[in-house]
């Protein structure tokens, strides 16, 4: 599932996993707190997934999958982990899209951190995230 959107939206799939590995307890707890936030990557439920029919285009047998694949338990979990990899590939798409065109002098890899770093979640869980990415990263190239 994370090669798929890493494919559809060229987010890395390390990204992806890192973000779903912190997110995962949270999105299976029965109480998920005040935020509100829940799913497999615990999506702000102001934003609602949209056009995933299209974003799953071409990967649509992986939603067959039975384990973590499927819709699961958790407060208000309509979607299937897939589905919320995929839409937070797409919120990342985005975002560094955003910071790409608005002409700041970065480069796809800065946006891409900078999206996890400060985009996504709280700053002190986004740099936590940005590192673990970076100490990984080259395991994995």
């Amino acid at each position: 599932m994370y090669k798929a959107a890493e494919i559809k939206y060229g987010i890395p799939w390390l990204m992806l996993w890192i973000v779903h590995a912190h997110e995962t307890e949270a999105s299976r707890n029965e109480n998920p707190g005040q935020s509100g936030y829940r799913g497999a990557m615990q999506r702000d439920p102001r934003h609602p997934i949209s056009g995933l029919a299209d974003a799953m285009q071409g990967f649509e047998f992986l939603s067959e999958l039975k384990q973590r694949y499927h819709d699961g338990p958790g407060v208000g979990n309509k979607s299937s982990d897939f589905a919320e990899i995929m839409w937070s590939a797409r919120f990342f798409r985005n975002r560094i899209d955003d910071r790409l065109n608005k002409g700041i002098n970065t480069t796809e890899e800065r946006a891409l951190l900078a999206t996890l770093a400060y985009d996504y979640s709280a700053e002190v869980n986004g740099l936590i995230r940005r590192r673990h990415y970076e100490d990984k990263k080259p395991l994995f190239v």
